[in-house]
Protein backbone atom coordinates (compact mmCIF):
# COMPACT_ATOMS: atom_id res chain seq x y z
CA UNK A 1 0.00 0.00 0.00
CA UNK A 2 1.86 3.39 -0.82
CA UNK A 3 1.23 6.35 1.40
CA UNK A 4 -0.20 9.56 0.15
CA UNK A 5 2.05 12.88 1.58
CA UNK A 6 -0.26 15.80 1.89
CA UNK A 7 0.86 19.29 2.58
CA UNK A 8 -0.65 22.72 3.37
CA UNK A 9 1.80 25.56 3.06
CA UNK A 10 1.59 29.80 3.12
CA UNK A 11 3.63 30.72 0.13
CA UNK A 12 2.91 34.50 1.34
CA UNK A 13 3.26 35.82 -1.98
CA UNK A 14 6.81 34.44 -2.55
CA UNK A 15 7.87 36.87 0.51
CA UNK A 16 10.40 35.16 2.61
CA UNK A 17 9.85 36.15 6.84
CA UNK A 18 12.37 35.23 9.18
CA UNK A 19 11.02 37.50 12.08
CA UNK A 20 8.47 39.25 12.92
CA UNK A 21 9.59 42.42 12.50
CA UNK A 22 9.99 41.39 8.82
CA UNK A 23 6.17 42.03 8.15
CA UNK A 24 7.27 45.89 8.61
CA UNK A 25 10.29 46.14 7.33
CA UNK A 26 9.26 43.96 3.83
CA UNK A 27 6.13 44.85 4.04
CA UNK A 28 6.49 47.16 0.04
CA UNK A 29 6.84 43.38 -0.97
CA UNK A 30 3.69 42.94 -0.61
CA UNK A 31 2.42 45.74 -2.84
CA UNK A 32 5.58 45.26 -5.78
CA UNK A 33 7.48 42.80 -7.40
CA UNK A 34 10.87 42.33 -5.83
CA UNK A 35 13.32 40.30 -7.68
CA UNK A 36 14.03 38.02 -4.54
CA UNK A 37 10.55 36.60 -5.20
CA UNK A 38 10.87 33.97 -7.85
CA UNK A 39 14.00 32.25 -6.14
CA UNK A 40 12.02 32.01 -3.51
CA UNK A 41 8.88 30.56 -5.24
CA UNK A 42 11.98 27.52 -6.68
CA UNK A 43 12.87 26.69 -3.56
CA UNK A 44 9.09 25.98 -2.36
CA UNK A 45 8.81 24.47 -5.43
CA UNK A 46 11.86 22.07 -4.71
CA UNK A 47 9.97 21.38 -1.35
CA UNK A 48 6.55 20.72 -2.98
CA UNK A 49 8.37 17.62 -5.13
CA UNK A 50 8.10 15.95 -2.16
CA UNK A 51 4.24 15.63 -1.59
CA UNK A 52 1.57 13.86 -3.48
CA UNK A 53 -1.13 16.62 -3.29
CA UNK A 54 -0.08 20.14 -1.83
CA UNK A 55 -2.87 23.13 -0.76
CA UNK A 56 -1.32 26.52 -1.05
CA UNK A 57 -2.52 29.43 1.11
CA UNK A 58 -1.74 33.35 0.50
CA UNK A 59 -0.55 32.57 -3.79
CA UNK A 60 -0.99 35.20 -6.03
CA UNK A 61 -2.65 34.76 -8.88
CA UNK A 62 -0.91 37.49 -11.66
CA UNK A 63 -0.89 41.10 -10.30
CA UNK A 64 2.12 43.88 -9.68
CA UNK A 65 3.08 42.56 -6.77
CA UNK A 66 4.11 39.05 -8.22
CA UNK A 67 5.02 40.55 -11.98
CA UNK A 68 2.24 39.18 -13.27
CA UNK A 69 3.38 35.82 -12.64
CA UNK A 70 0.66 33.53 -12.12
CA UNK A 71 2.17 31.49 -8.61
CA UNK A 72 0.21 28.51 -8.86
CA UNK A 73 1.24 27.80 -11.93
CA UNK A 74 4.50 28.45 -11.74
CA UNK A 75 4.62 26.03 -8.28
CA UNK A 76 2.33 23.53 -10.57
CA UNK A 77 4.94 23.58 -13.12
CA UNK A 78 8.34 23.57 -11.21
CA UNK A 79 7.11 21.15 -8.83
CA UNK A 80 6.28 18.96 -11.52
CA UNK A 81 2.50 18.49 -10.72
CA UNK A 82 0.08 17.65 -13.61
CA UNK A 83 -3.11 19.22 -12.52
CA UNK A 84 -3.44 22.29 -10.24
CA UNK A 85 -6.57 24.80 -9.56
CA UNK A 86 -6.59 28.43 -8.72
CA UNK A 87 -9.72 30.05 -6.87
CA UNK A 88 -9.25 34.08 -6.24
CA UNK A 89 -10.48 34.95 -3.39
CA UNK A 90 -9.88 38.67 -3.54
CA UNK A 91 -9.46 40.45 -6.72
CA UNK A 92 -7.48 43.67 -6.40
CA UNK A 93 -7.71 43.68 -10.17
CA UNK A 94 -3.91 44.51 -11.31
CA UNK A 95 -2.29 45.72 -7.48
CA UNK A 96 -3.04 41.92 -6.22
CA UNK A 97 -4.70 38.64 -6.61
CA UNK A 98 -5.22 36.83 -3.81
CA UNK A 99 -5.60 33.08 -4.00
CA UNK A 100 -5.68 29.60 -2.96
Amino acid sequence: MRQLNLLSYNVQAGIHSRQYSDYFTNSWKHLLPHPEQLVNLTRIAQLLRQFDLVGLQEVDAGSLRSAYIDQVQYLARHGAFPYWYRQINRNLGPFAQHSN
